[in-house]
């Protein structure tokens, strides 16, 4: 995960990977941190993953892409419905907790240097 430090403004903010390597506020140059992510940013990109996937088969219909596991046309529709929003869910959980270690120790990295 990257984020932004303005030293002008002491602004910190996580860094979208389209914007530029300046302050949103003054606009000045603002110092790029590296946070490597955790299994706790693996673990969002594996719920949406399965988000992903559980909603293209149920919009394909009939289990198209999981059909050859035996226990996924046992489901019901409803279940499977339910199974997508608690991945996204997770998925949210996940991230937000990332979120919130990656910008602790980003927070820790200014203030040790």
């Amino acid at each position: 995960m990257k984020f932004c430090y303005c030293p002008d403004c002491k602004i910190l903010r996580p860094k979208n990977w389209y914007s530029r390597e300046k302050c949103e506020v003054c606009g000045a140059r603002c110092k790029v941190i590296r946070v490597k992510t955790t299994v706790l940013g693996w673990l969002s990109y594996f719920f949406s993953l399965v988000a992903i996937l559980f909603l293209v088969d149920f919009i394909a219909g009939d289990h198209a892409f999981l059909k050859s596991l035996d226990f996924m046309e046992a489901i019901p529709s409803e279940l499977f419905v339910a199974l997508i929003f608690v991945s996204i869910f997770a998925a949210f959980i996940f991230q937000y907790l990332e979120l919130a270690r990656a910008t602790k120790t980003a927070k820790g990295l200014i203030k040790g240097k």
